[in-house]
């Protein structure tokens, strides 16, 4: 009987295109010569844009990618592998990333590269975007390609290299990956604390690569990670300003004059000349007054220490969305002063357990209110925790966020106790950031509000906020002391 003859193994067969493309990744050498030409004739013929036409790269792009690949292939053994990079709005900053990512991911097999921005949008339709548009462009660099996942931002490539896109806005979300590549995009939008506990750790250590990390973004706040790694030792640093990309023909030095009429000096330092400056006006916190008042080292407080208070009381924000938190955050009262004894945050638990949380935590801490986030699921709680706490000492007071007068006041007092030293903080970095998340908003009457931003967490601010919302100190906000004014200016009239 004739017995079938086995598929050849691939040192006896002919290979296919895709096998042959796979070999000739796998095998590629690179020298110096070699690099110069990748920048200066390969990716203008290869990586074609939205248009039709090949990516030229500006003289500023090569020379910072060129220093980039000869430190990930051995060829420059300076330097630790850590780029900041600070540009001008569309300075191109972006595009140089991506096609860094691309050529990393081509060039080196089972290379994993990790893209992170501070929100989902920002990350695919930033850098993997541009990546998956060279790749499908271009039929040869499509025939490298296994599989894409658009709709979780996921490149695999035939070589074993990854790409994956992740956001900073749920932090659980970064854990358990790892990379070989990490590029955090608008890294100065990005909370300090999330980078340096959830992001930084996904640098993997190989001895048989080089490792990168890249932090880049425009240098608008000076209370960022990005800050501090322009300024620190362990970064080779790069600045990309207007002129560089007028020069370069990305944009029209009469578009910059007229743009520079619009902003403030600050503003356009920052925008434009990738200067770092506070542009502060839009913050509803003074957050020089907030780093000036973080000064309480965090510590157990034990009956003794507790009963040392006038009053304690509790307040809670629940989590309304699938990635937010419920937070409790702990003030005690002496004599005119407020002080943060501690915050508490959870996620992803039930009702039931929230229930048990609030109840456990206030008999802890000897609290005698609970102030509640009343809006959606809050409702629940307080109903409830009214019942249970029942002839325990404890008042439990709900507060309606949908109230936009009664919620800009409840910030507007948290802003008062702080500007006028009142309330003093934890020396805590993620208690800090949340600030950053509160910015003044004008309504079509001329009205002042307040508008959070959707990628900075703001649970344990809301929650502090609540807290000092359940204190009688006989103190008006500054909104309601001039509605009060207004009120009696009327009546003399």
């Amino acid at each position: 009987m004739r017995m079938a003859m086995a598929y050849p193994p691939i040192y006896l067969r002919k290979l296919s295109d895709k096998e042959k493309l796979v070999k000739r990744m796998t095998m590629i050498r690179i020298t110096e010569t070699r690099i110069e030409k990748i920048l200066n004739e390969w990716v203008g013929k290869n990586l074609i844009k939205g248009d039709g036409k090949g990516l030229n790269l500006t003289e500023y792009q090569k020379n910072i990618a060129r220093d980039v690949l000869l430190r990930a292939f051995g060829l420059d053994r300076g330097g630790s592998g850590k780029y900041c990079i600070i540009s001008c709005t569309r300075g191109g900053k972006t595009e140089l990333v991506s096609v860094l990512g691309l050529l990393l991911a081509l060039l080196r097999p089972a290379t994993q590269i990790v893209i992170i921005a501070p929100i989902y949008r920002q990350a695919i339709e930033g850098i993997f975007e541009r990546i998956d548009g060279y790749l499908w462009r271009n039929k040869k660099l499509w025939k490298a390609v296994r599989r894409i996942q658009r709709h979780n931002g996921r490149i695999e490539l035939k070589n074993g290299s990854k790409i994956l896109c992740l956001s900073a806005t749920n932090p659980e979300g970064l854990l358990g990956y790892g990379a070989d590549v990490l590029i955090v995009d608008e890294a100065g939008s990005i909370p300090r604390d999330i980078i340096k506990q959830r992001i930084l750790r996904m640098v993997m250590t190989k001895k048989e690569t080089k490792n990168l990390l890249f932090t880049i973004g425009t240098p608008h706040n000076r209370d960022s990670y990005l800050f501090d790694a322009w300024n620190g030792e362990d970064f080779t640093k790069y600045r990309i300003v207007w002129r560089d990309a007028v020069r370069e023909g990305l944009m029209n030095e009469d578009e910059i004059n007229f743009v520079r009429k619009q902003l403030s000096e600050d503003e356009f330092a920052v925008w434009y000349e990738a200067q770092w400056r506070d542009l502060s006006e839009d913050d509803f916190f003074d957050m020089a007054r907030v780093r000036e008042k973080c000064i309480i080292e965090k510590k157990s407080y034990d009956k003794e220490s507790l009963s040392a208070f006038d009053e304690i009381t509790l307040g809670c924000d629940i989590a309304r969305y699938g990635t937010s938190k419920s937070a409790i955050a702990i003030v005690g009262k002496l004599g005119e002063n407020f002080y943060l004894i501690d915050y508490r945050t959870v996620s992803k638990k039930g009702l039931s357990w929230i229930l048990g949380w609030l109840e456990s935590t206030a008999k802890r801490f000897r609290a005698s209110k609970v102030v509640i986030d009343e809006t959606g699921l809050g409702a629940g709680v307080c109903d409830v925790l009214k019942e249970r706490l029942v002839g325990k000492d404890i008042e439990v007071i709900g507060f309606n966020f949908a109230k936009r007068k009664e919620r800009f006041n409840l910030y507007d007092r948290l802003k008062y106790e702080l500007e006028e030293g009142n309330l003093y903080l934890l020396k805590d970095e993620k208690l800090r950031q949340q600030f950053n998340a509160f910015k003044v908003k004008y309504r079509a009457d001329g009205t002042k509000d307040v508008e959070k931003l959707r990628n900075i967490e703001s649970d344990i601010i809301d929650g502090l906020a609540l807290a000092l919302h359940g204190f009688n100190s006989g103190k008006c906000s500054v909104a309601e002391f001039m509605l009060d004014l207004d009120v009696v200016l009327s009546m003399g009239a």
